[in-house]
């Protein structure tokens, strides 16, 4: 079992997996939890207002890694994820990144299983779920 959060201003929401409902949920403060069992295919929400949210799995194959970055200051906020060929984010399971940028210090990492920071042994990181985010300093 997987726990599927879902965060929307709506006062409901329907959880599809592979086109099948896996019940409807009120949200409090913005959001519902769902427990439902893993599979690989397709998560789609949908809002009360008829807002929809998509996430896919994808063959490793024919996804890629993204990395989105904010740059503030001597800081650059890392948010990794894996795209498939039309840009939708798709489920990680377990796909190695490595954290290594030109210039810069890496100063933590983590995704859904793993957190790492002060003391890396390496700068490699596996993506678990919506993937997983870097914060490094210019060097």
């Amino acid at each position: 079992m997987v726990c599927v959060e879902v965060y929307s201003p709506d006062e409901k929401a329907q959880l599809f997996l592979n086109g099948e409902s896996m019940g409807v949920k009120e949200l409090h403060d913005c959001y519902a939890l769902f427990d439902i069992p893993y599979q690989k295919g397709e998560l789609k929400a949908v809002c009360s207002s008829g807002r929809e949210f998509i996430l896919k799995t994808a063959d490793p194959q024919s996804a890629k890694i993204v990395s989105e970055d904010f740059v503030c200051n001597d800081y650059v906020f890392s948010r990794i994820s894996m795209k498939d060929k039309d840009g939708n984010t798709v489920i990680a399971d377990g796909q190695e990144y490595l954290c290594e940028r030109e210039g810069m210090e890496l100063l933590a990492a983590a995704s859904e299983k793993t957190v790492h920071h002060n003391g890396f042994v390496n700068s490699s990181i596996r993506l678990y779920g919506q993937g997983g985010f870097a914060v490094y300093r210019k060097a």
